[in-house]
């Protein structure tokens, strides 16, 4: 699969098959993330593979999202702020570390749909009670919990039209030629969409 078409089928799944996967397909996906954006080399991820059933319960309780627990594996994504603060000295780490988990984890979603397989990622959750279930240091945050399994189905995925986003030179100029229709498709906005990704 393209990546532009692997992002295009991009979709949250919370609904998993009891099946393994297999270290060689974590490995890639986990490839795939340390190549993205850094802050100036400062490559500050952390990756924590977790598969027994036990810590899956319990990040699914501090994310207080059950449907965690079911997926295959959870990887949480920290950030290692010494490495944030010794590369970008004098600046606010946490901008830096937010950028950096936030790119690592779309490089991994991007990969393991492009494998067949489903993620959804968190972002809002009990810090301090994941920092003691994975038992990260002080100097390193976990920023993101990322489900990733065989999905039981994969769900339509929808956008806004283009248009909707795009500005010339300024907010809220438009563009002078009309976007072309494969990019400007009419939908139906629903609620559910926005709490799914």
């Amino acid at each position: 699969m393209e990546a532009k078409e692997a992002i295009r089928k991009r979709k949250c799944v919370q609904k998993y098959l009891d099946k393994p996967i297999s270290l060689k397909v974590i490995y890639e996906i986990l490839d795939c993330a340390r190549w993205a954006q850094t802050a100036l080399g400062a490559q500050s991820w952390e990756f924590i593979i977790i598969t027994k059933q036990e810590t899956k319960i319990k990040l699914a309780e501090a994310a207080n999202q059950e449907w965690i627990s079911g997926a295959s594996v959870i990887i949480v994504v920290a950030s290692n702020k010494e490495r944030i603060e010794f590369t970008m000295k004098g600046h606010p780490p946490n901008n830096y570390a937010v950028m950096e988990i936030s790119a690592a984890v779309q490089n991994m979603q991007v990969a393991a749909r492009s494998l067949g397989l489903g993620t959804c990622a968190a972002f809002v959750f009990d810090h301090k009670q994941v920092q003691e279930i994975v038992k990260t240091p002080k100097n390193v945050d976990p920023i993101s919990i990322v489900t990733l399994g065989y999905p039981k189905e994969f769900p339509q995925n929808q956008r806004a039209p283009l248009g909707e986003f795009m500005h010339k030179e300024q907010f809220g100029a438009p563009f002078d030629e009309d976007i072309p229709n494969k990019y400007n498709k009419k939908w139906n906005r629903n609620s559910l969409i926005h709490l799914l990704g």
